[in-house]
């Protein structure tokens, strides 16, 4: 358990680390976009290679599980992420700020940022109960695409006029979050039953590509046009690369 809150913390991290980068530095617009992209190659390959194949195996042949949570994690994160977005909660990303009709809303931001962690966080604590790798995958990544979240999310602070104490202390509690879920992901299932390990690992799965393809990447592409591609597919290829060292 202890290892599970560890692996969470240093992802979770990353958060921190985006934030008070984000507070510190003026960054390029390019920079951010390769960051961003890096970040979407890294989730897309673990969702891919680890996830997806994960719940495929531990279903046991059930493949109707592994589509239904995968499809209802992409619906549910595309319905949250709505109605967090028009409580004000569009302002964490640049992009959607630009577009958001509601006032950026420090609460909204900072529940915008929990949707984006903690089924991620929950990953991570299930692949510590149930297989090392994947956890310490699911880390890796995590902590990488956790570092152009922070920086959007202080971008929309900024917006909402907070202060950097605010912010700093606002993505502490944040980070601190997520490294509860990710204990709360090895208590609840390190025990549990394969089916139902499948069924969360691919709702996560679902959850992350739904938030890659409406946030990460449409940004990415509009403030680095495809120059950032090839950081997409280097951000792919490490995990890929790694999840087979690690495995």
């Amino acid at each position: 358990m202890f290892t599970s809150f560890i692996y969470g913390l240093i992802a979770s991290s990353g958060l921190f680390i985006g934030a008070y980068l984000g507070i510190h530095f003026n960054f390029k617009k390019i920079t951010n976009a390769c960051i961003m992209a890096f970040g979407s190659g890294v989730l897309i390959a673990t969702l891919a290679c680890e996830l997806m194949e994960e719940a495929y195996k531990r279903a046991n042949g059930a493949f109707h599980i592994v589509t239904l949570g995968f499809i209802v994690g992409g619906a549910a994160f595309v319905l949250l992420d709505y109605i967090v977005d028009i409580l004000g909660g569009a302002h964490r990303k640049h992009k959607k700020s630009m577009r958001a009709k509601a006032l950026a809303n420090d609460k909204a931001i900072a529940l915008g940022a929990l949707l984006d962690g903690i089924p991620e966080a929950i990953v991570i604590g299930i692949g510590v109960a149930q297989n090392k790798g994947l956890g310490l995958i699911m880390l890796i990544a995590v902590l990488l695409n956790n570092i152009p979240e922070g920086i959007s999310g202080v971008h929309g602070l900024k917006n909402a006029e907070k202060s950097q104490k605010f912010m700093f202390s606002l993505w502490t509690l944040i980070t601190a979050a997520c490294a509860i879920s990710a204990v709360f992901g090895y208590a609840k299932f390190q025990n549990a039953s394969p089916l139902v390990i499948s069924l969360s690992l691919s709702l996560a799965a679902g959850s992350i590509l739904a938030m890659v393809s409406e946030t990460l990447i449409p940004e990415a592409l509009d403030e680095g046009g495809r120059r950032v591609t090839m950081f997409l597919l280097l951000g792919f290829l490490v995990i890929f690369e790694l999840s087979h060292l690690v495995g």
